[in-house]
């Protein structure tokens, strides 16, 4: 027996999740890149330290939203492919399970309005910091 992650709570936690890591990496280069503090690589060593318990959020909470929508959770590896996980996570946030016939378990509780509200903000919220934090990056790769 498995375990579901209704479509509410998927978008709210992944949306969350990607907000914290981009202000992490906010924090670690606008306080550490001061002269005398950290280097170029120990920054990149930072960003996946920080990045590993948000893969293994993106994983679990994966394999419970593929479960949602009856489907395998081991599909979820299959999400670590940058071109069909860009593909399916939008089709992952939005689209609705089978609410009573599944084999994974009983279906979710229904998200009320305010986590609803509380999603879509995150998920605007970290429309706007990841291609933030790209372009705070992407000067580092070059030198």
């Amino acid at each position: 027996m498995g375990y579901r992650v209704g479509a509410g709570s998927y978008l709210l936690f992944m949306s969350m999740a990607v907000n914290a890591w981009c202000l992490a990496m906010i924090a670690v280069y606008s306080y550490g890149f001061l002269p005398g503090r950290i280097d170029r690589d120990y920054a990149s060593y930072v960003l996946w330290v920080v990045a590993a318990p948000v893969g293994y959020l993106f994983f679990r909470l994966s394999r419970g939203r593929l479960q949602d929508l009856n489907c395998p959770g081991k599909w979820s590896m299959v999400l670590a492919f940058p071109l069909i996980g860009v593909i399916i996570l939008p089709v992952l946030c939005f689209l609705s399970g089978p609410r009573y016939t599944n084999d994974f378990g009983d279906h979710p509780e229904p998200s009320g309005f305010l986590k609803i509200a509380a999603a879509l903000f995150n998920f605007v919220v970290a429309l706007v910091l990841v291609p933030y934090v790209t372009r705070l990056y992407a000067p580092l790769h070059l030198g």
